[in-house]
Formats: structure tokens, sequence, C-alpha cells
């Protein structure tokens, strides 16, 4: 399952093992479930870094990708990538709410740019 997903939705293939590594293993600090991390190794004309795909194993959803230097030990980065997942998926979901009478209004406000026929 994950060697067509990573292959059909991010053109990657896993079978080509240069430059790539998978893992499996359970979460039990942050996420407490299944996950594969997949590394991606590739230089850039400064330096070199690994992309870090963060999947949920039970469900295939793609949870994060990060981008690492290839210097970072991958098990022990600065900041683990499911906990950056965590706090991203956090900052997201404090994101603030449009109140309901701000789109009210704003629906107002459209209805006087509207032509009619």
């Amino acid at each position: 399952m994950l060697i067509k997903k990573m292959k059909e939705e991010y053109e990657i293939d896993l079978l080509d093992a240069k430059d790539k590594s998978a893992y499996r293993y359970i979460d039990e600090e942050c996420l407490h479930i299944p996950v594969y991390k997949v590394e991606l190794s590739f230089e850039t004309s400064t330096a070199m870094y690994r992309d870090v795909y963060l999947i949920d194993g039970n469900t295939g959803e793609m949870l994060h990708k990060a981008k690492r230097p290839l210097w970072e030990d991958p098990f022990n980065f600065s900041e683990p990538i499911e906990a950056e997942y965590l706090r991203m998926k956090e900052d997201t979901d404090n994101e603030p709410i449009e109140k309901e009478d701000n789109l009210q209004s704003r629906d107002e406000d459209d209805k006087d740019d509207e032509i009619e026929i």
C-alpha cells in the first residue's frame, strides 16, 4: 500500500532504494498510532537535505512533510517530526474563526456588486 501510494501520489519509487529509507513504527510519545516515516535525501547547490514524510500507518494519509538538513540524525531531530506535526496542527486548529455577523455583512456588500440583467 505505501509503495503504491508514494509512487502514484508523490512520484517516489520506494523500490529504488537509492537515497531513500522508510521506517514503520508505533509512535508512543506523540500520536499513539502506527506511522511510516519516509526519508529522501537530495542535494542543492548549497547543502544536502532530506524530505521527511510522516504517514498514518492505519489510513495511509500523509500527515506532514518536513525538510531537514542531511547532517541531522533522523532519530534525533531538533524537533521530532511527530511533535512538529502536532504543533502545526494545533496552530491551525487555533486560528481565529470569523464571526457569523462578519460573514453576513460581507454577503450584503457582495450584493451591491451584483449586476442585474
